[in-house]
């Protein structure tokens, strides 16, 4: 959801605040010199745009500078903000053996004025929607991602970390319930469905939990050169893999998705899937399901709403919920 009242700081200030950020990081920035600043077209929750600069011998930077902003923060809200984002950047990314874009650093004035983390802006990527290849190579990246994430959850550095937890879950269900309302007379299995998903949650919470990066959509995946770069890490938690699984492969064709998991689960556990490994996957598809719909009033009233409130009927009873 785009700021479109955000205040972007002018071109002094930006550069002296990059010049802040990039000495740390070895780039002889002081002779740093913005010289293009362009609307970032694909921009989302956080205001964000493209900075094209030069430094002393000639060389062209670009990145991508996201700002932080008072975007529709609530007590339930998953998106931890641009300075956690940064801390997922510089404190679990860098300890994954899976590419990710070049984190340089974060910026926050001593007026509180601006702050924001600068990563790297890659030319010419594209979305992973926009090619199936690009959405296997996704896939097979979020599998090893996982397998790696396990193993990040005892760190001391990992302990800022958000953690999905029964209350989490059961949140959106009763937000569903109450922002559909409306539509609970046509469909009276509806508010049942959302009281009796406390009944699967625990499928939610067994081992392996993993690092997960909350809103694994094609749109947060860029591809460039046959690299897979996720971006957008400000929903970042410990949860089920399986919910990133679900995300990546929601709206697809069954075919399509059938051939994913079963890349997924090869590759994440060459000795064989946990036995629960299919029916928290679906418990996962109800969440994000739950997820989009309790996020706010008015999304519950989109012209969408009936194809994702078919899904829940559909999820529902395939986990053996009682209409």
């Amino acid at each position: 959801m785009k700021n479109l009242q955000y205040s972007f700081p002018d071109d002094s200030f930006l550069q002296y605040a990059l010049v802040s950020v990039l000495d740390k990081n070895d780039f002889y920035s002081s002779k740093l010199k913005v010289s293009e600043r362009i609307t970032n077209v694909y921009e989302s929750t956080f205001p964000s745009e493209i900075v094209r600069c030069k430094i002393g011998d000639g060389t062209a930077l670009k990145f991508l500078i996201k700002y932080d902003a008072d975007c529709d923060r609530n007590t339930y809200n998953p998106r931890g903000g641009i300075e956690y984002e940064g801390k997922i950047y510089r404190d679990i990314l860098t300890l994954m053996n899976v590419p990710v874009v070049k984190y340089y650093g974060m910026y926050r004035d001593i007026k509180n004025e601006y702050s924001f983390i600068v990563i790297q802006y890659l030319d010419n990527a594209m979305h992973a929607r926009e090619d199936l290849l690009a959405m296997n190579d996704a896939v097979q990246w979020l599998a090893r991602f996982h397998a790696e994430g396990e193993s990040l959850i005892s760190l001391k550095r990992a302990s800022f970390l958000k953690r999905y937890d029964f209350d989490y879950y059961m949140g959106w269900a009763r937000r569903t319930s109450e922002y559909t309302g409306y539509l609970h007379a046509d469909n009276p299995w509806l508010p049942r469905f959302c009281r009796q998903f406390k009944e699967v949650i625990e499928y939610l919470l067994y081992e392996p939990q993993t690092v997960v990066h909350g809103e694994f959509y094609p749109a947060n995946i860029l591809y460039q050169d046959g690299i897979i770069y996720p971006v957008d890490w400000e929903s970042a938690a410990l949860a089920a893999g399986e919910i990133d699984l679900a995300t990546i492969t929601d709206r697809w064709p069954p075919e399509e998705i059938q051939k994913w998991e079963n890349m997924y689960r090869k590759i994440r556990w060459p000795d064989g899937a946990p036995e629960h490994f299919l029916k928290r996957l679906c418990v996962s598809r109800l969440y994000l399901e739950f997820r989009w719909l309790g996020d706010r009033p008015e999304w519950a009233r989109r012209t969408s709403i009936i194809q994702r409130i078919n899904k829940i009927y559909k999820l529902g009873i395939e986990l053996g919920f009682n209409p």
